[in-house]
């Protein structure tokens, strides 16, 4: 493949590179693997969409299941000098019952995209149980057998108006300019939390 063809001559397989062929090949690894994470994330949106997608309904440890994702980000954090945090303090009861794939692959996508538009400060996760208004609002008795999970990030480029259309991939936001690959990422995100169960505010 292109990807890994640029990274062998970048690892020097072919030998040394020039300094003008060095930088020309960067550019070329760079936008394969922006390509290769884009139709990733593009046929992870078209299967969640799908007749195929079939939850695979099972219990975990919440708490552990959220701990082993967010460690997946220590060292990316700790480059951009970013903390992320997880709060569960109010959780005595760990145990869920949806789709552990699905859920992993949720939480990663909107970490992800949290990490590539905050430049300062951090991303919280918060783990508790719904209050009255949310049980209101969905529908759910408010008691200890569901879960509501809050991820917030100190990013604020994108305008409240347009926060509506962020998990749409065929929007226009930031003055028309397209963030697909972000957009895929968050809307395959909400498809499957729905489809197992969930609900997405």
């Amino acid at each position: 493949s292109i990807l890994g063809f640029s990274q062998g001559l970048l690892d020097g397989i072919g030998g040394d590179l020039t300094e003008k062929q060095q930088k020309y090949v960067k550019i070329i690894n760079s936008s394969s693997n922006d390509l290769y994470s884009f139709m990733d994330k593009f046929l992870e949106f078209s299967y969640a969409e799908s007749s195929l997608y079939e939850p695979d309904l099972k219990n975990f440890d919440i708490v552990e299941a959220i701990k082993n994702i967010a460690k997946n980000y220590t060292e990316e954090c700790a480059q951009k000098k970013l903390e992320i945090t997880f709060d569960y303090d109010l959780i005595d009861k760990r145990t869920v019952y949806t789709d552990y794939k699905a859920f992993q692959r949720a939480i990663k996508n909107i970490i992800e995209v949290s990490l590539g538009m905050t430049e300062n400060g951090g991303i919280s996760l918060k783990l508790n149980y719904p209050d009255q208004e949310d049980a209101i609002s969905y529908g759910l008795a408010q008691n200890k057998n569901y879960m509501h999970l809050t991820i917030k990030d100190t990013d604020s480029g994108i305008d409240k108006s347009e926060m509506k259309y962020l998990c749409d991939p065929f929007a226009q936001l930031e003055n028309g300019k397209r963030n697909l690959a972000r957009a895929f990422k968050l809307g395959s995100a909400c498809i499957i939390i729905r489809r197992s169960g969930g609900y997405v505010d």
